[in-house]
């Protein structure tokens, strides 16, 4: 057979075999990460951290913070190796904490430890100083991430160098004079803690009132004054029991001051009541005494006797002040009124009285067969009215 006839032979041969067949396509890539590294380990203050992805050029990852404190810096989706970065918050509380990124499908541990509790320290705790003040300083030993600001609670006594401040450190303050009596204590706190500042007085207490005797007429509605002398600061009272005497002003006070009284008018018998002024000590204090002028009284009649018709009767009031000099250049200071005691007699004068009078009475008719007796009272006298029956 001819050479060409045998390669026909073979086409033929091979158009019988069918279509070819397509080749197989390449295997896709297999993705590997390695992450470096794989926890962190942060403080109160925060800061923030790098992850180092290894993985093909073609490969793909992502991260994802699953906590707020916890933000991402850098891209948050890569192709190929990278690197992943962060910053972590600083911590609000004394409690520790944990939060996780997930980085290329892998977790990242980031641990924070919590605030520092703060505690204060002052040396020494407290000072004294004698009336005409001075300056001095008091050591704060504090935790270093700490802030504290010094406070005084007075403004007599002044911090130096005023503001906030963070760590140990020293305070310098200065205390003004003390013009007042009494004592005095106050403080300057730093942080949670207190620096007691004690200062003492000019002097003692001591008091002098004046005046403390007064002798009063019977006419009341004025007001009198009592002064009291003492350092300032030093505090003091007035009171009375009398319903009479009324304090007007000055009932408490401190230092030197007055005391103002009135009292009311007395057309009865002499009376006096006291003030007491009072100061801190258990029996400290001065009696003011008030002592008022009062009347005497007499009648011309101190009793009658009426028919059952009835009439009319008079009788003659007589009064005088307790002290002469009270009574007036008439003598006519003493007010007074007649009050009888029984409906069937009348008090015809006008009421009230004032001085010498006259008081004319009307006795009404006794029907009855029954005597019958009442009487007609001026101040402290009484005048009897008996009446006959029919």
């Amino acid at each position: 057979m001819r050479p060409w006839a045998l390669l026909l032979v073979c086409l033929a041969a091979a158009c019988d075999s069918g279509p070819a067949q397509p080749s197989t396509p390449p295997a896709a890539p297999t993705c590997s990460f390695t992450l470096s590294p794989t926890s962190f380990a942060m403080g109160p203050a925060g800061g923030s951290g790098s992850v180092v992805v290894s993985t093909g050029s073609s490969c793909t990852w992502s991260a994802v913070s699953d906590v707020p404190w916890i933000a991402a810096t850098g891209a948050t989706a890569v192709t190929g190796g990278g690197t992943f970065t962060f910053t972590v918050s600083a911590a609000t509380t004394t409690t520790p904490r944990t939060g996780v990124i997930t980085v290329a499908g892998q977790p990242v541990s980031i641990t924070q430890q919590g605030l520092v509790p703060c505690g204060y320290t002052i040396l020494p705790p407290a000072r004294s100083f004698d009336a005409g003040g001075g300056s001095a300083a008091f050591d704060v030993n504090a935790t270093p991430e700490c802030g504290w600001t010094p406070v005084s609670s007075a403004p007599w006594l002044t911090v130096a160098l005023a503001g906030p401040r963070t760590g140990n450190g020293t305070v310098t303050y200065v205390v003004a004079s003390n013009a007042d009596a009494a004592a005095r204590t106050a403080n300057v706190t730093a942080g949670g803690a207190s620096h007691t500042v004690t200062q003492a007085g000019a002097k003692p207490c001591e008091y002098s009132v004046s005046p403390v005797d007064f002798r009063e007429c019977v006419q009341g509605g004025f007001e009198r004054a009592v002064t009291v002398d003492t350092a300032p600061g030093c505090g003091w009272t007035a009171a009375t029991n009398a319903s009479w005497l009324s304090i007007a002003s000055g009932g408490t006070g401190s230092g030197s001051g007055s005391i103002r009284f009135t009292f009311s008018s007395n057309y009865d018998a002499a009376r006096q009541a006291v003030i007491e002024v009072r100061w801190p000590a258990p029996t400290a204090g001065q009696n003011v005494r008030v002592a008022q002028e009062g009347c005497l009284y007499a009648v011309s009649r101190d009793s009658f006797d009426v028919p059952a018709g009835g009439g009319d009767l008079s009788f003659d009031v007589y009064q005088m002040t307790t002290d002469p000099a009270c009574g007036g250049p008439l003598q006519n200071a003493c007010v007074w009124s007649a009050q009888s005691t029984a409906a069937w007699i009348t008090v015809v004068t006008s009421m009230p009285c004032q001085g010498d009078e006259r008081v004319a009475l009307r006795v009404a008719a006794n029907g009855g067969a029954t005597p019958r007796t009442a009487t007609v009272t001026v101040k402290n006298r009484t005048v009897t009215i008996r009446q006959a029956g029919i």
